[in-house]
């Protein structure tokens, strides 16, 4: 009987103790949840200053409404300078791009007009200039972007007629040429300040465009294409 009800007295505080201990035990951290897109919000708005560079591959093409036309490829590089402003709602970036370099994209045509007569036409590009706008979609230190705009450049135009290995005619011609430009790419934040960027940039553009009262006509336009590398630096 003594036994019995012993027994029934230590269950009785067991079950008592119980919850107590359950009270008294350490909790595990509860992990936060985290919304997917904060992630993603990076700062880009600001002023950015840089370098650019780009190698081109294009082609010109001369046409006149006498003889008819002729086309013939062009290669070469530009480097220069970028300016850029970039404003952001949530993750939508843009803002307008300013950029001017310099240095040679050419090509040339030759001709066989008979036994030692070689006539060569030149084209080259030595600077360009762009006024446009990037629109973007921020992807945390990502942010892939399009743009286009105006361009300008500074043209050399340069026209040789070689007979027997000499000289007889040349003639030059620097002028401008106006067009637009369109582009595509990707920058990436090195730093909170510091950025890099690789884009595809497509410009057209006409060299000259002629027409008098007799009815001829004459135009010269050249097409380039560029992969651009772009480091700009946010201040």
């Amino acid at each position: 009987m003594n036994r019995s009800l012993s027994g029934a007295l230590v269950a009785l505080s067991l079950c008592f103790a119980a919850p107590a201990t359950a009270a008294d035990a350490p909790s595990l951290p509860r992990r936060q949840y985290v919304p997917a897109n904060d992630y993603v919000r990076q700062n880009w708005a600001g002023d950015y200053i840089g370098l650019t560079g780009s190698y081109s591959w294009g082609r010109a093409s001369s046409w006149d409404s006498t003889t008819g036309g002729f086309n013939y490829g062009t290669h070469g590089g530009l480097g220069g300078v970028s300016y850029l402003h970039y404003w952001q709602f949530g993750n939508v970036v843009f803002g307008p791009e300013v950029t001017w370099s310099w240095g040679s994209v050419s090509g040339k045509k030759i001709f066989d007009c008979g036994p030692g007569c070689v006539p060569v036409s030149h084209a080259k590009i030595t600077s360009l200039g762009t006024v446009g706008a990037n629109v973007g979609y921020a992807l945390g230190d990502f942010l892939p972007y399009v743009g286009g705009g105006y361009a300008r450049a500074s043209t050399t135009i340069r026209s040789d007629l070689n007979l027997g290995g000499t000289t007889l005619l040349s003639m030059t011609s620097r002028q401008p040429a106006d067009g637009w430009y369109a582009k595509a790419g990707l920058e990436y934040k090195l730093t909170d300040n510091i950025t890099v960027g690789l884009a595809y940039q497509r410009t057209e553009l006409t060299l000259s465009d002629f027409g008098d009262s007799t009815g001829f006509r004459s135009s010269q336009k050249a097409t380039d294409n560029a992969i651009r590398a772009d480091l700009r630096l946010r201040f």
